[in-house]
């Protein structure tokens, strides 16, 4: 989404807008992107996490001491 260029978001808007009329629904796209974002972040960062958990109670991390 951060890459999609401004004439590629507004064709994005035009066809959310159409679905939610059609559905008869209203969603914000933007605020949907953005929670998805959120979302994603924090699961990276419990990976990272455990990955620098798990480095630091294996054998490598004392051989790269």
């Amino acid at each position: 989404w951060k890459k999609f260029s401004n004439e590629e978001r507004q064709i994005v808007y035009r066809i959310w807008n159409y679905i939610g009329e059609t559905a008869k629904k209203q969603y914000q796209i933007d605020a949907l992107i953005d929670r998805q974002r959120r979302e994603m972040d924090e699961k990276i960062q419990i990976k990272e996490r455990i990955h620098d958990r798990n480095f630091l109670h294996s054998k490598q991390y004392y051989l790269f001491i």
